[in-house]
């Protein structure tokens, strides 16, 4: 801003330097049949004004859109903190068999941070110890909605699926997985793990997008 008003000091002597040698005038209309007599000079002069107010508002503008963000950006962080302290209170509330405020805490940290995928996959194992094997599946479901790309939550998801016997669901899941990322590890050893428990890596249970020859040398 200390610069504009710098040019607006430099400029304006030029301005009247030029209006002294160009002393004629034009008439503006603002409406019809109603105009005023201006110097060409003092006519350029008002848009160079206009221009360098024009230029202040776009500047405003931007550094109050730039403080928002960074508003806005130091909110999730600090949420995405206090998510973090709550799952690892969680955590330690676990290792103590402290179950009831573990869970609780647990899904204070997801309420602040509904993207935290480690505080998923712990309250999935919580749920899994205590054999509510539907809850776990529903808060898996609940973080892979929230994290689709997540692999982390999405082989956790499988696991559960083959926990609760739903063979053909963990496989068309594990499918989609492999298609996506044909070289995550842990995702083909639990494919050879189903491969083994059916009987045969060509086993009628699974599905061709899963057991063909492809898949069966990856594994």
């Amino acid at each position: 801003m200390k610069s504009k008003f710098l040019l607006l000091i430099i400029i304006l002597p030029i301005f009247i330097y030029l209006y002294l040698l160009n002393p004629e005038s034009v008439k503006v209309y603002f409406v019809k049949d109603k105009g005023i007599l201006l110097p060409v000079i003092i006519l350029s002069f008002i848009f160079f004004i206009l221009g360098m107010l024009l230029s202040a508002v776009v500047i405003v503008l931007s550094d109050v859109k730039n403080i928002i963000n960074d508003w806005k950006d130091r909110r999730l962080i600090k949420r995405a903190s206090i998510a973090h302290n709550l799952y690892l209170e969680g955590v330690e509330n676990i290792l103590n068999g402290n179950m009831h405020k573990a869970m609780v805490l647990l899904n204070n940290s997801l309420a602040k941070d509904p993207g935290h995928t480690d505080t998923y996959i712990k309250i999935s194992e919580t749920y899994l110890m205590d054999n509510r094997l539907n809850e776990a599946e529903d808060i898996l479901k609940k973080g892979l909605l929230a994290n689709s790309l997540n692999s982390e939550i999405l082989l956790k998801l499988v696991e559960c699926y083959l926990t609760l016997d739903k063979r053909d669901t963990a496989y068309n899941l594990l499918g989609d997985y492999l298609k996506k990322e044909p070289k995550g590890l842990h995702a083909m050893k639990i494919l050879r793990d189903m491969r083994i428990d059916a009987g045969c890596p060509f086993s009628a249970g699974i599905p061709n997008c899963i057991c063909t020859k492809k898949w069966y040398r990856q594994v």
